[in-house]
């Protein structure tokens, strides 16, 4: 995706783009789960019912599964260009290790930055009224925040961890992407992500030349069913 070439290289690093790297660790303490959207003033915020409220750019509203639970919201800008604004929601096991994960961006250029959100619906999932750009993959938090520090995965993984969540496996992830804005300055990003090990697979099962490469495409498939089984929306007008 792109926000001119800079955004391009932001987003397609943060998911896609991964190096080996040592993980990164932070302490657990006390849960923090703010309900209220530091941009409740400009009219989104989630509720207790895990429902995502957002009166603007775009005007929706998202129910995620009751499975998982709500862990806030975290707000911090991307790389001087763009807010970012992430809700997070998690189920994991009796020792923290997080199984599922849905997370739902509201991204913003910045105001003085030049530029609009552009990308080509070369995947298109048709949710609510619009189509949203796909893509399923691997994800690890690990590796990605090694290739692009400081962006979301690491500010994520950060809150996470905070919360007594950890994300140390490997993932597969479901990406739906839409410009969410007629100005095309804003955009909506919605990521779930189920660890490879709950469902008795690793990352090198699946990859080329791994043991179970033949079945990647099936398990891929299945994946992003339960992708879209996670969350619904009401789009406004």
């Amino acid at each position: 995706m792109k926000l001119t070439t800079l955004i391009v290289s932001i987003v397609i690093v943060l998911l896609f783009v991964e190096q080996t790297s040592k993980a990164q660790t932070n302490n657990p303490a006390e849960p923090e789960k703010p309900l209220v959207s530091f941009n409740s003033g400009k009219g989104r915020s989630v509720s207790g019912r895990n429902r995502i409220v957002s009166q603007n750019n775009p005007t929706i509203v998202i129910d995620v599964s009751r499975e998982l639970r709500s862990l806030g919201v975290i707000n911090f800008p991307l790389k001087k260009v763009a807010q970012v604004e992430r809700y997070i929601f998690v189920r994991s096991d009796k020792s923290g290790r997080a199984q599922r994960l849905f997370i739902a961006q509201f991204e913003s250029i910045l105001p003085g930055i030049k530029g609009s959100y552009s990308f080509p619906m070369t995947n298109a999932t048709r949710i609510g009224n619009h189509d949203y750009q796909t893509q399923v993959g691997f994800f690890n938090f690990a590796r990605t925040i090694a290739a692009n520090p400081g962006a979301e995965a690491e500010h994520t993984k950060v809150h996470l961890n905070r919360n007594g969540e950890q994300v140390d496996d490997d993932f597969l992830v479901a990406r739906y992407a839409r410009i969410a804005s007629e100005d095309k300055r804003h955009e909506l990003i919605l990521f779930y992500l189920e660890s490879l090990r709950d469902l008795n697979l690793t990352r090198s099962d699946l990859e080329q030349g791994g043991s179970r490469s033949s079945e990647r495409e099936k398990v891929f498939a299945e994946f992003a069913a339960r992708a879209r089984q996670s969350f619904k929306v009401v789009d406004g007008r």
